[in-house]
């Protein structure tokens, strides 16, 4: 019990460390943590927020607070803009939705594969995914990793992500060209990397990463191939 629990540290705390490398690329500071901490590289304050950064501890940044210079007026005004809002209105329209297969086989699939120890793991921040529904099952996305290039059902092409990391991906990866082929590309070049990085061709965007289990990858990789 005490070696699967200190197996679930460790990777939670590899999680972590990744994220505390982005923050510290920003500054310019690369390598490992532990070796940076050890050398002394990072100032007291940046070595104060890695320790509490590992230790779950964050300080709290200050909220947004918003005041009214005069509520009474702003009340009369919001009222006023709500009896001239313009009333709903709708259409019928059609739609094609595909019926094929559910999501729920990926989900199935994907959950399987990235799941320790009873905790289940974002590819991409590789963090615990954040929530959970109401009867204790963890709630995720499951990501087509690149939309209408398939003509069968499959699962595998499938990526587990929190809703964060999947609103990234779908946004900074799918909806951009570039970014999308490069990274088809680096799974269909056979590589073994587990860890593939995704340059999103933006000087402001750092890449972002996707993590892989064996088997996930071979998969990814024997379907890719088929429809090349």
């Amino acid at each position: 019990m005490e070696k699967e629990k200190a197996k679930t540290e460790e990777f939670e705390r590899q999680g972590k460390d990744k994220q505390l490398k982005e923050l510290l690329k920003e500054k310019g500071i690369t390598g490992s943590i532990d070796n940076l901490l050890k050398t002394g590289t990072l100032s007291d304050a940046e070595s104060e927020m890695v320790l509490e950064f590992r230790a779950g501890k964050r300080k709290e940044e200050e909220l947004p607070i918003s005041i009214p210079k005069n509520p009474e007026g702003r009340a009369e005004k919001t009222a006023e803009n709500y009896k001239n809002a313009p009333t709903k209105t709708s259409i019928k329209k059609t739609l094609t939705i595909r019926v094929s297969k559910s999501i729920q086989d990926a989900k199935t699939y994907l959950k399987t594969l990235n799941r320790n120890n009873d905790h289940l793991f974002c590819q991409m921040c590789d963090q615990e995914m954040p929530v959970k529904k109401r009867n204790g099952e963890y709630y995720f996305e499951a990501v087509q990793l690149f939309d209408d290039e398939f003509e069968q059902e499959t699962h595998e092409i499938c990526l587990a992500l929190c809703p964060n990391c999947a609103a990234k991906y779908r946004l900074l990866v799918k909806n951009h060209e570039e970014s999308r082929d490069a990274f088809k590309d680096a799974l269909l070049s056979g590589e073994e990397n587990l860890q593939f990085s995704i340059d999103l061709h933006d000087p402001n965007l750092d890449p972002l990463s996707i993590r892989f289990t064996k088997i996930h990858l071979l998969d990814i990789q024997t379907v890719l191939a088929k429809e090349s």
